[in-house]
């Protein structure tokens, strides 16, 4: 594998990269309080910062809220009107779907108590725990062994 020799400006490009992110995170770490001293000792009053940051905002999502209503046919919001961002409904095929298999799964349940009802009554009223829907229960009377024809039975002549 060859590695290509990187010109002076690329050099450059990623030191000045890897510098950004740094302050990046030096930023990021910094509280509400630090960051308002800094942004002072910069010039920068923090309070109209933020409303023009909530501007920019607002009217972004104001945008989005347009372009979605366009896309789906809907009227557009009033342009005095406060924009939510609401989470997006699924898709209706996928909402099918989960609605399809949630009745299967209740059908075979459903089904499955109804083959085995016998078998939780039973066990329910603290009966026979070994018994089996479809399957007589035993006698309580044991069979009597058949006689043989020498023990004083009628017997055919030979």
């Amino acid at each position: 594998m060859e590695t290509r020799k990187k010109s002076p400006k690329e050099i450059l490009d990623a030191i000045e990269e890897q510098e950004l992110d740094e302050e990046v995170d030096r930023v990021r770490a910094l509280s509400d309080a630090e960051l308002d001293r800094e942004l002072e000792q910069e010039g920068v009053n923090p309070q109209e910062l933020r409303a023009g940051a909530q501007d920019v905002f607002e009217k972004a999502m104001r945008r989005r809220a347009e372009v979605l209503a366009k896309a789906s046919g809907e009227k557009a919001p009033p342009q005095d009107a406060r924009v939510v961002p609401l989470v997006p409904r699924a898709p209706a095929r996928r909402r099918f779907a989960v609605w399809l298999a949630a009745a299967a799964l209740s059908a075979t349940v459903a089904l499955l108590l109804a083959m085995s009802a016998a078998t939780i009554v039973a066990k329910w009223e603290g009966g026979d725990k070994n018994i089996r829907v479809g399957h007589p229960a035993p006698s309580p009377a044991p069979v009597q062994p058949a006689m043989d024809a020498g023990e004083g039975g009628t017997s055919s002549p030979p």
